[in-house]
């Protein structure tokens, strides 16, 4: 395969990626890609504008009624945050759907 081509495709898989809301391994497994070759694609089109992860992808929020919990829906999943809730616990969930480093 041509390198045009080769990039062609990873910038399709890595957009259609950043689309879907599954963290890099999960995407990998689902579709049988290489890892490795995932993240050196992805760093590669991030110096060409495209944003390496969806950590800075921001969407506007709207608080209906107080309700002492948080939800944070990634795709199909969710992560209910409480006062009881430890910046730790927080952190592993986040790192699961790879939305911080």
């Amino acid at each position: 395969m041509k390198q045009e081509a080769r990039e062609a495709l990873w910038r399709e898989r890595i957009g259609k990626w950043r689309k879907g809301g599954l963290s890099g391994p999960k995407f990998c497994v689902r579709h049988g890609l290489n890892l490795k070759s995932f993240y050196t694609w992805r760093k590669r089109l991030a110096g060409e504008g495209m944003p390496p992860s969806r950590s800075a992808d921001l969407v506007p929020v709207q608080l209906l009624a107080p309700s002492g919990e948080v939800r944070i829906e990634v795709g199909a999943a969710a992560i209910v945050v409480t006062a009881q809730s430890s910046p730790e616990a927080l952190r592993t969930a986040l790192l699961a759907f790879g939305m911080v480093r």
